[in-house]
């Protein structure tokens, strides 16, 4: 399972930049937002909140169809959590990694 685990970390995206901003998106997801940064709030204790505006969402057709059952579209959406720990993981229960670790493998995307 570990060694199915990185490989799974070592998977590297399509980038693309985004339609609205230049802001890279992930062509592989089947939501992407374009965040516009407007204010940074730094915490104190080495987190930051943001406050964004939305200026731009893309979509898999299929999930705004409301024919095809919520269930299946929240599959198909894939989201992934981070719900109080610093481990990411899909609604499923599959494990991706730590916080920090998925950047690691995109250090080399260029713009």
């Amino acid at each position: 399972m570990i060694a199915k685990i990185k490989t799974k970390m070592k998977f590297l995206p399509t980038v693309e930049w985004g339609q609205v901003l230049n802001v890279p998106t992930i062509v592989e997801s089947p939501v992407s937002f374009e965040l516009e940064v407007k204010k940074a709030i730094p915490m104190g204790d080495g987190s930051d909140i943001f406050l964004c505006l939305i200026r731009n969402v893309t979509q898999d057709e299929k999930l705004p169809d409301m024919e095809v059952p919520f269930t299946e579209r929240l599959m198909k959406a894939a989201p992934v959590f981070a719900p109080g720990e610093d481990t990411y993981s899909t609604i499923d229960g599959r494990y991706h990694g730590k916080w920090g670790e998925p950047m690691k493998n995109v250090a080399n995307i260029k713009e």
